[in-house]
């Protein structure tokens, strides 16, 4: 994401915490993306230079979320329990 859309960062999930803590993985793809929800609005997010973290026990590390203008989350720390990865926000629909 090069150029600030505004709409896009508005419909990502927000943590009301700006930590992370209240947002919530709703489905894993088989690719290692993630679809990250606060309940009323999700989306996709993917690896940021790192291997996809793999398995059914991924978690979000709070406190290790970027949270945006409107405390939309543009970074998200994932675990699987060893390991830890960025993600950011990619532009698709999900699906979960």
């Amino acid at each position: 994401m090069s150029r600030y859309d505004e709409n896009f960062q508005a419909a990502l999930p927000r943590s009301e915490s700006m930590e992370g803590d209240d947002l919530m993985i709703a489905a894993v793809t088989p690719e290692g993306a993630v679809v990250i929800t606060d309940g009323e609005r999700s989306a996709h997010y993917v690896p940021h230079q790192a291997e996809a973290l793999k398995g059914t026990k991924l978690r979000i590390v709070p406190k290790y979320v970027e949270a945006g203008w409107f405390s939309e989350a543009n970074v998200v720390t994932l675990t699987d329990g060893a390991r830890e990865a960025l993600y950011v926000p990619a532009r698709q629909t999900p699906t979960a």
